[in-house]
């Protein structure tokens, strides 16, 4: 055995892909065989080395690629191993052989160095046999003549991209295929039919490598139409599998009984009736025949029939539809006359007069029978309003129409009214009125009547101010100044000449406006007005009030009011918040009265004078508080004070009520002295002493003689103090 190493024309790859099956089935069979090359001189028989004019060529009878890499086709005596990655594609084939074979080669033995040596590719034309391995040394296909060379059996080597594959086989082996013995030079050994047994030898039938034995023919064939109307053509078409080369039709009942034509056209068939078709086809594997038993059906169509849509009579302006179907294509007739542009299937009729219809389809052409179409005069009914049609809400528009009819429906935009079938009807709803009236055929519809319905105008009066508002102040009242009129109202009253969206209120009362909007007028709710009375209060002694140092004089704020507060000179006095207020202090008193916190007013005022009391002193006409008795002394204190009164001890002196008074006795002298308006001071208080006037007695008494430079005593008795004179 020698190893091969061959390049495949589209790929090369460095592994093997396993065998390929389709179904189940093996894909890739040997097709022919070149065993004894033309042109040789003579009949080598396996003689000549090498025999470059055979070839072998494999054919993929499946649906899709198949990877024939590492694939080892063998003899028994020599191998040739296909490269890693070589796609045979579905119902495509494969040579292996020299370009000496005078055929296209797809693995040349001449450039795997495989020329030289006895029995590269040489085939015996008798006793040889042909074998196909996958990549995995599984016997694929196998053919012998003669009587084969069994047992063979035979080792690849390791090759580029290809496992080494060890083989062996033998005459049991099931997957060989006799072919008849072949001697003639320039003749091949081929399948019938691709891929399809038996075998047959084939001499000079200019068969050659990548070329078809020709494949089994599935006769098939289709029409344009199966159904036509007598007299109606159609044509045939060719749909068989396969590679025909011959066709024969038959085609009973036509017109063309038979064609050898694929694609037979113009076959027409005049009467009507079922007409079966058959088709036989010829290839180079034989000839095979394909009938459909009816296949053609021949039949006149009814005569279309038009239907309506309603009534063929109606009144002038209405209509009527028309209607046929079961073609392809319509032309429409009034009055034998063709109706320009009525080619569909329906046609809406708004005439008087016959209409017809011609109907075809791809066949046939039928004209219907006539329907007759009559139009009477409409009915004009007339619709009156008994008033504006301009109204408010809640307000009606009687709506009447021409009496006399039979029937009569009222509708508002465009919607019949339920119940509304009188000659009269009540619109109190805004929209397009009309009234359709009947007298038993006819109908009529009026024009319309537009009734519009106004809503009326709705408006809230609001306030300048917060309620309520003091006695002379006045609160702004307004509504939108978007309506046309406006009328004021007070407790249901009409104020006259109040007529803008604005109105001054200075009454307590319930406020109201008339708006209008030119149609409709409506009364906003009631805004009730408060006017709270001004607060008065009268302080109380009026005029100009004099108190004494230390005291207070009560206030009183007289009136019918909620709040109080005293101010002194314009200015709050903190806490003073009641009716009274006790003021000690000189200035102009007043107090801010209020009613509910809103209206406030300030009372009268009063001068408040407090007199500072003069505390007077004592004073002695001798200087000092003592005296004797018989003496000229007073003690007094200053005038001008509006009244005096002198205490002794504690004991008012009766009538001494002047500045001064003379003290008789010694003691505690006080006086009280009063200052308008009406003020008494405190007691003065000073001690005084009057002194008796004292006597004394000398003794002894009378004229005593006594020696010089002697002492005499001389005792003085008495009180007081003493004073000697010579």
């Amino acid at each position: 055995m020698i190893q091969l190493f061959v390049h495949n024309r589209f790929f090369l790859f460095l592994y093997c892909f396993s065998i390929s099956f389709f179904s189940g089935a093996q894909c890739i069979v040997i097709n022919e065989i070149m065993i004894n090359a033309p042109g040789s001189g003579a009949n080598c028989d396996g003689a000549c080395t090498p025999n470059t004019g055979e070839w072998t060529e494999l054919y993929n009878t499946c649906s899709q690629p198949v990877n024939i890499g590492c694939y080892v086709l063998a003899d028994g005596d020599f191998t040739v191993t296909i490269p890693s990655g070589t796609i045979l594609e579905p119902n495509d084939y494969f040579v292996i052989g020299s370009i000496n074979s005078n055929v296209p080669v797809d693995l040349y033995l001449g450039s795997c160095g495989c020329t030289n040596g006895s029995g590269i590719g040489i085939f015996s034309n008798n006793s040889e046999q042909l074998m196909l391995l996958n990549s995995s040394g599984q016997l694929m296909d196998a053919v012998y003549w003669g009587s084969g060379q069994f047992p063979a059996a035979g080792v690849t080597p390791p090759l580029v991209g290809c496992s080494s594959i060890n083989f062996s086989a033998n005459s049991a082996n099931a997957n060989f295929e006799y072919l008849p013995s072949s001697g003639s030079d320039g003749c091949t050994l081929a399948r019938v039919c691709d891929g399809v047994s038996p075998w047959e030898e084939r001499c000079g039938s200019g068969v050659t490598g990548n070329a078809s034995n020709g494949i089994p023919v599935e006769p098939d064939f289709s029409a344009t139409q199966t159904e036509i109307c007598p007299g109606s053509c159609i044509n045939f078409n060719d749909e068989s599998g396969g590679v025909p080369t011959g066709w024969t039709w038959s085609f009973p009942g036509s017109n063309t009984p038979s064609s050898i034509a694929q694609n037979p056209s113009g076959v027409c068939y005049p009467t009507e009736g079922e007409y079966d078709v058959t088709l036989q086809v010829t290839s180079l594997c034989g000839t095979f025949s394909y009938s459909q038993q009816g296949f053609i059906v021949v039949a006149a169509p009814d005569t279309p029939e038009i239907t309506a849509s309603g009534s063929l009579s109606f009144c002038s302006g209405g209509n009527v539809t028309l209607s046929v179907s079961g073609g392809s294509s319509y032309q429409w007739f009034q009055n034998g006359t063709v109706i320009s542009g009525a080619t569909n299937g329906q046609y809406i009729a708004n005439s008087a007069g016959n209409y017809s219809v011609e109907v075809s389809d791809s066949q046939c052409t039928l004209l219907s029978d006539e329907v007759q179409v009559s139009v009477v005069q409409s009915l004009q009914p007339v619709l009156n309003a008994s008033g504006a049609t301009q109204v408010c809400q809640g307000q009606s528009v009687l709506l009447t129409t021409d009496t006399g009819y039979s029937s009569y429906q009222w509708f508002r935009d465009g919607n019949s009214i339920a119940g509304a079938s009188s000659d009269s009807y009540n619109a109190t709803i805004g929209g397009n009125y009309s009234v359709v009236v009947g007298n038993g055929l006819c109908s009529g519809t009026s024009d319309p009547v537009m009734i519009n319905v106004v809503i009326p105008p709705s408006a809230t009066i609001a306030s300048s101010d917060n309620q309520p508002v003091c006695e002379g102040e006045e609160v702004i009242l307004t509504v939108p100044d978007n309506f046309l009129s406006y009328q004021w109202m007070m407790n249901s009253t009409v104020l006259a000449g109040e007529n803008s969206n604005s109105f001054g209120a200075t009454d307590e009362g319930s406020y109201s406006v008339i708006v209008g909007n030119g149609i409709c007028t409506a009364v906003t709710p009631s805004f009730i007005v408060e006017i709270i009375s001004l607060p008065v209060a009268n302080i109380q002694p009026q005029g100009m009030v004099q108190v004494c140092e230390g005291e207070e004089i009560l206030l009183t704020a007289f009136g019918s009011v909620d709040t109080y507060q005293w101010m002194i000179n314009g200015t709050d006095i903190i806490g003073a918040e009641s009716a009274t207020f006790l003021a000690d202090q000189s200035g102009t008193y007043a107090v801010e009265v209020g009613n509910e916190g809103v209206c406030f007013s300030q009372s009268n005022t009063i001068v408040v004078q407090v007199v500072a009391v003069v505390q007077p002193e004592i004073v002695s006409s001798m200087g000092s508080m003592e005296s004797c008795e018989g003496e000229n002394f007073s003690i007094s204190v200053a005038t001008g004070y509006s009244s005096y009164q002198w205490y002794f001890g504690g004991s008012a002196l009766t009538g001494s009520t002047s500045y001064s008074i003379t003290p008789q006795l010694s003691g505690e002298y006080s006086v009280v002295v009063g200052q308008a308006p009406g003020c008494i001071t405190s007691p003065v208080v000073v001690e005084v002493l009057v002194h008796p006037v004292p006597t004394a007695a000398i003794s002894p008494s009378g004229n005593i003689v006594q020696c010089t430079y002697e002492p005499v005593s001389i005792e003085a008795s008495g009180v007081g103090s003493y004073q000697w004179l010579l």
